[in-house]
């Protein structure tokens, strides 16, 4: 029988649950327990608790016929051991009994499996716990698809009141790109929390997008915005919200708010058009486009620039460094990561070299942003009106507001 199974992935995606499963299903006895557990500050008794555990899970095993052992969070008491002198000897004493247990010297053959989990990193594991005998046998989980988020959305969502009509869970399950289904059930209660205070019967496309940005960016701060600086945001995210729908063409968007929330006064939530592990050099350029567009707003606008350009521009350089330093998508030709290179390794021209190309690529974004919010400037203008007015637009009022203008023209 297979006596070791690890489950790797990251957290909310249902380990624990199959665990629970497959002892149900298999209609056997589930003793459960966790990594955090089994450690003690006392000498020894780590390892005791571990002997106790394996005794109970091969009685039941006598009396049923197998037993399913689960431990959460393994990486607690499985992580490499070191044996310098500052080494954790409590947790190498708890991690020596579970790899004997499992496969050493007191291997007794009873039908006994035992499941572990983790989100941590496989490599942070002992070699030991994971050679032949003991989790030999690994199940990598992954953060759900679109049409497993749209299967998520409709489970939680149909023990729920909702808006049927309006609620379109293909467009719920493309917002919700890297989420668990934890998260995803986060959403909808907090969804129908919103609405039960509003004293709405049913949960509403409202509720799930103010759910969404209360978790991402919290609850709104009833706290004063200088006119000034509400006036400076409104333009900073419509030119973010104008180049990510002219220029990029991996994002897409779905609200603008300049609702105070967290330390940030305004925000452009995007989401990928498509579930995608690679992205190639226009969908960047595209991405780092949109990132500067609120510096290129504040600038055509008022001719200076605030300091919430600084995120954008974090995130808009780190961009360009991955596309020059890793990903060979600098214009001077250069091939490799040399984001692993020590900083003696590489010649002062070669570094010269890409930076310069980091620069580069900053600058024709720069440039050909500015050109279209030139062009678009209008357009602007009538997404800065309406913000000022309702604070937060959805999708169906941007949509309306970019087909008014492109009718106008």
């Amino acid at each position: 029988i297979i006596r070791g199974l690890l489950m790797i992935g990251p957290p909310g995606c249902g380990k624990t649950f199959l665990a629970k499963a497959i002892a149900t299903e298999a209609n056997m006895p589930f003793v459960s327990t966790s990594g955090s557990e089994l450690t003690d500050v006392y000498v020894g008794v780590g390892a005791s608790k571990v002997r106790h555990m394996f005794a109970q899970a091969r009685l039941l095993a006598k009396y049923h016929g197998a037993c399913l052992l689960f431990i959460d969070e393994i990486d607690s008491i499985g992580k490499k051991r070191s044996f310098g002198h500052n080494s954790d000897q409590e947790t190498n004493k708890t991690l020596n009994q579970l790899l004997v247990e499992m496969d050493g010297m007191a291997k007794v053959r009873d039908n006994i499996t035992v499941i572990a989990a983790t989100n941590a990193p496989e490599i942070v594991l002992d070699p030991a716990l994971l050679r032949a005998g003991r989790f030999d046998r690994k199940l990598y989980y992954d953060l759900p698809t679109r049409l497993e988020r749209e299967q998520l959305f409709a489970h939680f969502l149909s023990k729920k009141h909702y808006d049927q009509k309006s609620i379109h869970l293909p467009f719920w399950a493309g917002v919700t790109q890297m989420r668990s289904p934890a998260e995803i059930e986060n959403i909808v209660e907090e969804a129908e929390i919103i609405s039960l205070r509003n004293g709405q019967p049913f949960i509403t496309v409202q509720d799930l997008s103010e759910a969404l940005e209360r978790i991402e960016l919290g609850l709104r701060r009833r706290r004063k915005v200088a006119d000034a600086e509400r006036l400076s945001t409104a333009y900073h995210e419509a030119g973010h919200l104008v180049a990510i729908h002219y220029l990029s063409s991996a994002q897409t968007f779905f609200k603008i708010s300049i609702a105070f929330r967290k330390e940030t006064l305004g925000v452009v939530h995007t989401f990928a058009k498509e579930d995608q592990y690679f992205r190639n050099q226009d969908e960047y350029f595209g991405q780092i486009q949109g990132l500067l567009a609120g510096y290129v707003a504040e600038k055509i606008k008022f001719n200076r620039t605030t300091r919430g350009v600084a995120s954008d521009f974090k995130h808009a350089m780190l961009l360009a460094h991955s596309m020059v330093f890793r990903h060979g998508m600098g214009k001077s030709g250069h091939l490799g990561d040399y984001t692993g290179q020590v900083g003696h390794q590489l010649s002062e021209q070669i570094k010269r070299e890409l930076n310069d190309d980091m620069e580069a690529i900053l600058r024709q974004a720069f440039k050909t942003t500015q050109k279209l919010l030139q062009q678009k400037w209008e357009l602007v203008e009538w997404i800065v009106h309406d913000l000022l007015e309702k604070e937060e637009l959805e999708l169906i009022d941007i949509k309306e507001i970019i087909e008014q203008y492109e009718q106008h023209r």
